[in-house]
């Protein structure tokens, strides 16, 4: 009898943690497969996407196409079953063999044996997201100064921005809808974090975002964390997808919807006043809305809180 074929393993890793001959197969280099490894205790980040038609009195479709969003929002486009295994396989053979002529803004990997080569452009056609606009890192606004536009996503009365009860209705529900899709984090719904205010600044200010480059910049750096969580798993089926046809058996996971429900949750009024319109901020010109306005103001206590937070990392999901 021939001897049984040994589980392939890495230098430092225990029998204990075999990985199956026909990964190994699809992992392209030594390194792939040490990540492969570490992947394997890895949670994939559990994401929610909007049914649009619950949400009707606060316009937020329309809102979503007119801020680029649609593309990582819209139920209807994000649906599919999350394959772990491919997911898994995208990440441990990111950017390692054969990579394209221009690296810049580009990742390449390998599912099931099969190469892609994403750029950003490629990325933005996949997901039908809107092209061009600025990273959401370089939006120019301070988290800890309440002025003119984001007076439109806070309360009149709100004197501390890092709490999403000082947000107005409309823009709790985008606060929600982006913490859970496209600028994901775990912990607790009721702080603003840094990219949080600078996505609702862009939407109502009219600043064009590239919200792709947020998937983009998670797949440049993504070798540099601990691989303990895993984002953007529904954006990432999208564009295996489009390459490969054929999924393996695995463990799946189902994406949730943001339904008529989640206004009673999130105790919300059944519409928002007016103020909360996107139809209303779009007709402010933007150097209007960069003038101070005359609202109350943090206090100082709760501004050195949020110039202190403006340095924290995103926390995993699950924390508090």
């Amino acid at each position: 009898m021939a001897p049984k074929k040994k589980s392939k393993t890495t230098a430092g890793q225990s029998s204990s943690t075999p990985v199956d001959s026909q990964i190994a197969s699809w992992l392209v280099s030594e390194k792939a497969l040490e990540r492969w490894i570490k992947l394997q205790d890895a949670k994939i980040f559990e994401e929610s996407f909007v049914s649009y038609p619950d949400f009707t009195a606060y316009g937020v479709e329309n809102a979503a196409l007119e801020s680029g969003l649609d593309a990582f929002l819209d139920h209807r486009k994000n649906n599919l079953k999350i394959n772990h295994i491919m997911v898994k396989l995208f990440l441990a053979n990111l950017n390692l063999v054969n990579p394209p002529r221009n690296t810049e803004n580009c990742v390449w990997t390998s599912v099931c044996g099969t190469s892609m080569f994403l750029s950003i452009d490629r990325m933005n056609h996949i997901l039908n997201a809107r092209p061009g606009g600025i990273s959401l890192h370089d939006v120019d606004c301070n988290p800890s100064t309440r002025d003119r536009l984001s007076h439109l996503f806070f309360e009149d009365d709100a004197t501390d921005l890092r709490q999403t009860s000082s947000l107005r209705p409309k823009a709790r529900l985008f606060h929600r809808f982006m913490m859970k899709s496209i600028v994901p984090r775990g912990g607790s719904y009721h702080l603003v974090y840094p990219e949080n205010f600078k996505a609702l600044y862009a939407m109502c200010g009219n600043i064009r975002v590239n919200w792709t480059q947020l998937l983009m910049d998670e797949f440049l750096t993504f070798n540099q964390g601990k691989m303990l969580h895993i984002y953007y798993g529904e954006y990432i089926m999208r564009l295996i997808n489009n390459f490969v046809t054929h999924a393996p058996e695995s463990e799946t996971s189902k994406v949730r919807t943001f339904d008529s429900r989640t206004i009673k949750l999130m105790k919300l009024p059944d519409a928002p006043s007016q103020i909360t319109t996107f139809q209303q901020w779009r007709t402010i010109p933007r150097e209007q809305l960069r003038r101070s306005y005359s609202t109350p103001q943090p206090s100082t206590h709760s501004t050195e809180r949020i110039t202190r937070q403006t340095s924290i990392q995103r926390p995993p999901p699950g924390t508090s």
